[in-house]
């Protein structure tokens, strides 16, 4: 991964075999962002996991075959002592029908570029939702408020 800074905007290049969410929690951790909005994504994915909310449970489809990433967004956040990267993709087959849903997993195949925005000073959290085992965006507080 290649990435630039511009005050709290960054554009992230990924890389061949580089695996959607972890290359986006290893650069948080390793950037200090515990706060950040994924704002879009472009690229060539392959071996990609999505998932659809349904009774309070993800049910998973995966699409091996390479799919042109038509978008990506998201949040960092931080919860117990690591990065929780929340993404939903959509992506086009070769025959131009689109997918999409929460990402589970998903292989860069060619390359990536993500836009992200930090926050700094905060720590966006994902507390349990009270009787599912969803959790939910926390902003917080901080500058800004």
């Amino acid at each position: 991964m290649r990435s630039v800074r511009d005050g709290e905007d960054w554009l992230l290049r990924l890389e061949e075999h580089e695996v959607l969410p972890d290359v986006l929690a290893t650069w948080a951790r390793d950037e200090g962002i515990r706060g950040a909005a994924v704002l879009a994504g472009i690229g060539l994915v392959r071996d990609t996991e999505v998932g659809y909310l349904r009774e309070g449970r993800y049910e998973t489809h995966r699409f091996v075959e390479p799919l042109e990433l038509l978008a990506l967004a998201g949040s960092i956040a931080w919860e117990g002592g690591n990065p929780s990267v929340h993404l939903h993709l959509t992506g086009s087959r070769a025959d131009h029908s689109v997918v999409g849903g929460h990402l589970i997993r998903s292989t860069i195949a060619l390359l990536g570029e993500i836009s992200i925005r930090n926050y700094p000073g905060r720590t966006f959290r994902r507390p349990p939702i009270p009787g599912t085992s969803l959790s939910a965006l926390s902003v917080g507080s901080g500058p800004g408020r």
